[in-house]
């Protein structure tokens, strides 16, 4: 099991440097961020700012969309991709073909683009 305390003190920190820092460049809003957690196993279950006993209503885990902290991943490490289509690493499995390609091709590129360089950079696993 990972460590919760890990992956929360990392996103409450990044959301509060980059709201007082809105200029502040991404990966620096991270750097500062995760300074103290390197090379741990942070988890990143989501936490609902009203209830904090449960998840997020609408998404399970801080490094995807349309979790704040995703999005500041996501401006991170890939920028270009469209934040709109990286919706679909979101969704579950679904019984229309051409939209669980979507999912899938979403899941993949997050993955290589996103997760993965920020799990290297920080040597979280």
């Amino acid at each position: 099991m990972g460590n919760h305390v890990a992956g929360r003190e990392i996103v409450e920190c990044a959301i509060a440097l980059s709201l007082a820092n809105p200029s502040m460049p991404p990966l620096d809003i991270l750097d500062r961020a995760v300074s103290g957690h390197e090379l741990t196993d942070a988890e990143f279950e989501s936490t609902d700012p009203r209830r904090t006993d449960r998840v997020h209503p609408l998404y399970d885990d801080e490094r995807y969309l349309p979790s704040p902290f995703g999005e500041l991943l996501r401006r991170a490490f890939a920028p270009d991709l469209d934040a709109r289509e990286m919706l679909f690493a979101t969704e579950r499995d679904s019984d229309d073909p051409g939209f669980q390609r979507r999912v899938d091709a979403a899941l993949d590129i997050w993955w290589k683009r996103v997760i993965g360089p920020f799990n290297v950079r920080y040597g979280l696993w």
